[in-house]
């Protein structure tokens, strides 16, 4: 009875066995059917319970078999599925997802852990319902992330991590309680040791090919901005500061609380100074509050970075945030900003250059004089009363100081730049029957006014299609407006009838011609009659063209015209009443020549690059007409060969070296002593700022009070620029001796037309001693 016992229980356990096998073939071959369905779209299979729990051990059999193709056409169902409408599929999908995951990392299978990552990412980038097993999902997230980045496929991990970045910084709009759980995410992730090693990474690749580590470390958020803050802080390797000073910007706002808590903990110079240069990469001109307190900081290193960080922030705030730092910053670095702020120009810097000169008797004895110079140089931007009032008082000051001569000079200098513009201001142009220039504002209201009228005319035609009529109509206005003289109406006229009808450019052309006849007609008679030899030597074209770029100035009897000493290139027509020439001889001013209509005054100012060595003063009511070299440069665009021709017709008029010579007037306070020598040269900026280039050109003269010498020069225009200019001259004086001097250059002489030789006259600050002079002279000889 026992044997039949055992057997029974043997056979009955035979027959769970096969009965067990049966099912789970039956169950194998309704998971496969139901696969099947899936994989053909029919993603209500999946409400199929027995199916989700089983279909991920079937894609991972499928893959483990080496059926990958089948496994990945199941994968990609499962990825559109877990992105449907319907929320409990969705579930469903990621239920299934979540089990194929968790067998895929017990076996560390990384090849089939990237086409996953894609359907991850794919999914957060669409859920934003937080569905049943959303935790379970966010922890195998993790999972992946960590294992990838400690298995370096930097590549692979980068579009997972950017997902869950752009979720938690709120890029990508959720719910809170997603950005809440994938900001966890994020900081779990982002482990002393993953951060380490991509640092590292990041650190030690030479070529920045790893652009992934880069996009990593951003993505990693807050922790790793902390970490590569305290990197930063504590390397000793220039080059690795500079590329995480690089890196640690392009976290953007997420950086920002980390830097402000930094701040508050008031760390080093360089730490704060490296804070700034991060703050201005962000390039977030709202971030200004936090860096504008370090304007005062005892470093002059962290008030340049602020400076710095004002400049690249830029924006409509960045001149008055400049003002601001020109008043607090030490003086060293005001002598920068002083010429950025003139560069910049406006009312608000010039009143801001007369606060700050008013207080340079607070400045700090080592960069004192050089700040006053550079305010000095930028007043010369900003022609006023005011500024010709403090340069006069500065001239005033130290005149009589040896010890700030240059600073005198180049204030006296200043004056004479400043001047002659202050003297164009005050000139009450009459714009009205004698000339019309086509930029002023008044004229160019009143002809869109004229137009506005034209316009409503001319759209009726338009509007019903007539566009002959239209153009007719155009061009009668135009014609019109050319015989009343009103040549700005009769060019916006002529340029609309080629807007609207490019075909009608007989009509065009025609209308031009009446407009530049009407032109020359309207030089009065007696304006020709005066310049009538000079109206021979141009075509009517360029003497028109010349004409209508002339300004027109009107003086009282006694008015300085232009004063010996100042700097002014214009050339000025004398149309009626009398000039008188004046040369200073010692304290004494000595008349020279009576001019009068149809003379030509400051030929060598305008031609060549020189200060006006005479003054010219009214001795009746004076109309003069001015040509300035910027309008001539302007001419010659259309006309190049004007210049040549008015040069030749006014070098009659270039009588001023010989009239002083005549008068017996030595204006050379010093004897001169020719020399040949060749010495090096410094050329300061307008500002009075030092190059590093120097030049070398050939001494041909010297006395106490200045020298000369001859250098090639590229072309006039560059020769112009040297007018005015600070320079430094060493000249050896034997022994091994230098002598160090400092000037202006005053003038500037063209001598050979093919080699472009030109010779360079300076005024020195500070007068020579006569033994020195003549040292120099004696090394010459020898």
């Amino acid at each position: 009875m026992e044997i039949d016992k055992e057997r029974q229980q043997r056979a009955q356990e035979n027959a769970r066995k096969i009965i067990e096998e049966a099912g789970r073939v039956q169950e194998a071959r309704r998971i496969s059917r139901g696969a099947a369905e899936f994989e053909r779209g029919n993603f209500e299979i999946l409400r199929n319970n027995e199916l989700v729990t089983n279909l991920a051990s079937y894609i991972f059999s499928l893959l483990s078999s080496g059926r990958a193709e089948d496994a990945a056409l199941l994968l990609q169902r499962l990825g559109e599925s877990a992105r449907c409408s319907d929320v409990e599929l969705r579930e469903r999908s990621v239920m299934a997802l979540s089990f194929l995951v968790g067998q895929i990392l017990e076996k560390e299978n990384l090849e089939a852990l990237e086409p996953l990552s894609k359907l991850l990412v794919e999914w957060l980038q669409f859920e934003t319902v937080y569905i049943s097993g959303f935790p379970s999902i966010c922890k195998q997230i993790q999972q992946i992330g960590q294992l990838m980045l400690d298995r370096r496929l930097f590549n692979e991990a980068e579009s997972l991590l950017v997902i869950i970045y752009q979720i938690q910084s709120g890029i990508l709009e959720k719910g809170n309680t997603i950005r809440g759980m994938l900001a966890k995410i994020q900081d779990n992730i982002a482990s002393r040791e993953i951060l380490e090693l991509l640092v590292d990474e990041y650190l030690l690749d030479e070529e920045k090919k790893l652009s992934s580590v880069d996009n990593i470390l951003v993505y990693l958020g807050r922790r790793a901005v902390i970490f590569l803050l305290n990197k930063l802080m504590h390397s000793d390797s220039r080059r690795d500061r500079f590329l995480l000073m690089r890196l640690i910007p392009v976290a953007g706002n997420v950086a920002v609380p980390v830097l402000v808590e930094c701040l508050k903990k008031n760390p080093p110079w360089y730490v704060v100074r490296n804070i700034i240069y991060i703050i201005a990469e962000i390039g977030d001109p709202s971030l200004y509050s936090m860096v504008q307190p370090y304007l005062k900081h005892k470093d002059i290193r962290v008030q340049q970075e602020v400076i710095n960080c004002i400049n690249r922030l830029d924006g409509s705030k960045m001149k008055p945030r400049l003002l601001e730092a020109l008043m607090l910053v030490d003086d060293e670095l005001k002598l920068s900003l002083v010429v950025h702020l003139a560069q910049i120009g406006g009312d608000d810097v010039e009143e801001a250059l007369h606060d700050l000169l008013a207080k340079r008797e607070a400045f700090g004895e080592r960069s004192k004089e050089e700040l006053v110079v550079r305010i000095i140089g930028a007043l010369k931007k900003f022609p006023s009363q005011k500024s010709a009032r403090l340069l006069r008082l500065l001239v005033a000051s130290y005149s009589r100081d040896p010890a700030h001569v240059r600073i005198a000079g180049l204030a006296q200098e200043a004056l004479l730049v400043l001047e002659p513009k202050l003297r164009r201001l005050n000139q009450n142009v009459q714009a009205g029957d004698e000339i019309a220039f086509d930029d002023d504002p008044k004229e160019m209201t009143k002809a869109a006014t004229k137009m506005r009228k034209f316009e409503e005319e001319i759209a009726s035609f338009v509007k019903v299609g007539d566009l002959e009529k239209a153009c007719q109509k155009i061009y009668n206005h135009c014609v019109a407006a050319a015989r009343e003289k009103d040549f700005l109406t009769a060019e916006m006229l002529r340029d609309r009838l080629l807007e609207i009808n490019p075909m009608a450019l007989s009509e065009v052309i025609r209308a031009g011609e009446i407009i530049e006849e009407e032109k020359s007609s309207s030089i009065t008679s007696n304006h020709l009659k005066i310049w009538g030899d000079l109206y021979e030597k141009m075509t009517t074209e360029e003497f028109t063209a010349m004409y209508y770029a002339l300004r027109l100035e009107k003086y009282h009897s006694d008015d300085v015209i232009v004063r010996c000493g100042e700097t002014d290139t214009s050339l000025y027509f004398l149309n009626s009443g009398f000039v008188g020439i004046y040369c200073n001889h010692g304290s004494q001013e000595v008349f020279l020549k009576r001019m009068q209509p149809g003379d030509i005054l400051g030929v060598e100012q305008f031609f060549s690059v020189s200060i006006w060595t005479v003054t010219l003063k009214a001795q009746s009511e004076v109309q003069i007409h001015v040509l300035d070299r910027d309008m001539l440069a302007g001419l010659q665009n259309n006309h190049p060969g004007l210049e040549s021709k008015l040069q030749d017709y006014c070098m009659k008029f270039d009588i001023v070296p010989d009239l002083v010579r005549m008068a017996g007037s030595d204006r050379r306070e010093f004897p001169r002593y020719p020399v040949s020598l060749i010495i090096n040269n410094m050329l300061l900026d307008p500002f009075g700022q030092t190059g590093k280039k120097t030049f070398r050109g050939e001494m041909i003269d010297i006395s106490r009070g200045g020298l000369g010498f001859s250098i090639r020069i590229s072309n006039k225009d560059n020769a112009r620029l040297l007018l005015g200019r600070q320079i430094v001259t060493e000249i050896d004086i034997g022994k091994g001796e230098k002598l160090r001097c400092a000037g202006m250059i005053v003038s500037v002489r063209f001598h050979h037309v093919v080699e472009l030789d030109f010779s360079v006259h300076v005024k020195l600050f500070k007068k020579l001693d006569q033994s020195v002079v003549m040292s120099i002279v004696n090394q010459s000889v020898k």
